[in-house]
């Protein structure tokens, strides 16, 4: 393969990758009972809605506590401890033990492996040209490997909250009038 058809091929995994949409962004993990499930004491981090926010501050780091079926209870750095309401949680996010980082281990093992490939096709380009790919392909990397360090349990988009509220309210109801929740 010439470097001039590796090149183009690299471009176009490079273009492909940015376009395709982040496949966790799409889904929705409304189970409650994964975040019940937290031990005490793991590093956890909130979101909340921005209009359920206090003082505007939509991200909450502590360390899980406690969860019942209506709130999450978290002990916060200043060792507050500080409770939120479900209907006001987006997502939750817990610290991954260093070995369940899957996704961090393979971004970093593709980059080395597509880094080192480029380096011994380019072994005649000069060293500023084997830097620049290096910048473009290390960074990410790392980038996911730091990302995975928290993973996603519950994760319910604004669009989709006025369905499960709405979903909620009708168990409600049914419970009210003596039928199954």
């Amino acid at each position: 393969m010439t470097r001039n058809a590796f090149l183009s091929r690299l471009a176009l995994l490079q273009a492909l990758l940015l376009a395709a949409p982040p496949p966790a962004a799409a889904k929705i993990k409304s189970d409650w009972s994964k975040v019940q499930a937290v031990e005490a004491g793991r590093p956890t981090v909130v979101l909340l809605y921005a209009e359920e926010a206090p003082a505007g501050a939509r991200k909450i780091k502590g360390r899980f506590e406690s969860a019942t079926d209506e709130s999450i209870t978290l002990v916060l750095p200043d060792g507050q401890t500080r409770a939120f309401e479900r209907q006001a949680v987006r997502k939750v996010l817990v610290r991954r033990p260093f070995a369940q980082r899957w996704p961090g281990w393979a971004a970093l093992g593709i980059s080395s492996v597509l880094w080192g490939t480029f380096v011994v096709l380019m072994q005649d380009m000069p060293a500023s040209a084997v830097a620049l790919t290096g910048s473009f392909v290390v960074p990410p990397a790392v980038a996911f490997f730091a990302g995975s360090r928290m993973g996603g349990i519950y994760n319910v988009p604004p669009k989709h909250r006025a369905k499960m509220q709405a979903a909620g309210a009708g168990d409600s109801r049914q419970a009210d009038q003596g039928g199954p929740p």
